[in-house]
């Protein structure tokens, strides 16, 4: 697949680097599913389906900000995870300078990931299927494993192989 645009610059590799060592440092290892794996599949997903607008470059770098930052609230568990996510977006980019109202568009896209879906802006939209992108993949069934695994730790919930199969097809 070819991009229209590649957006790759200083800060984006400043943030690969911070949240991939965030996550695999910060985020509890029963957040199976919510891994540095899940987080480089959605930005993966956000960088292709962005690819198919005709985004700015500013507001695919934001795009894919929001997707690196997306769950870094795992860190303190499931519960409202998006609001912390968002908070160290901003966080990290005030640090770095970063344009206040574009900063704005970042948190929202955060924010929007939150279940149910209630995305507002294209890029909210983007973000939103990005987090799901999996489901229209071949790694459908391996990703839904981690889900299933991650629920049974963080959640003490154990599903039959038929319960599973219900609740993932309610889910869809």
């Amino acid at each position: 697949l070819q991009f229209k645009m590649q957006v790759e610059n200083s800060l984006l590799l400043e943030v690969e680097a911070y949240v991939t060592n965030f996550i695999s440092e910060q985020v509890p290892k029963e957040y199976a599913y919510h891994d540095i794996q899940h987080t480089l599949s959605v930005v993966k997903d956000a960088k292709e389906i962005g690819a198919q607008f005709d985004l700015s470059e500013s507001d695919l770098e934001k795009l894919l900000l929001a997707a690196w930052f997306h769950d870094t609230g795992y860190d303190k568990g499931a519960m409202n995870h998006e609001e912390r996510s968002a908070k160290y977006a901003r966080e990290y980019l005030s640090n770095q300078g970063y344009d206040q109202d574009d900063m704005q568009k970042i948190e929202a896209c955060i924010l929007a990931t939150k279940m149910p879906h209630d995305p507002k802006s294209l890029l909210d939209r983007i973000t939103c299927d990005a987090d799901l992108g999996h489901i229209g993949q071949k790694i459908y069934w391996e990703r839904c494993s981690k889900v299933r695994q991650e629920m049974a730790l963080t959640k003490d919930l154990i599903m039959t192989d038929q319960e599973w199969v219900d609740f993932e097809l309610e889910f869809m």
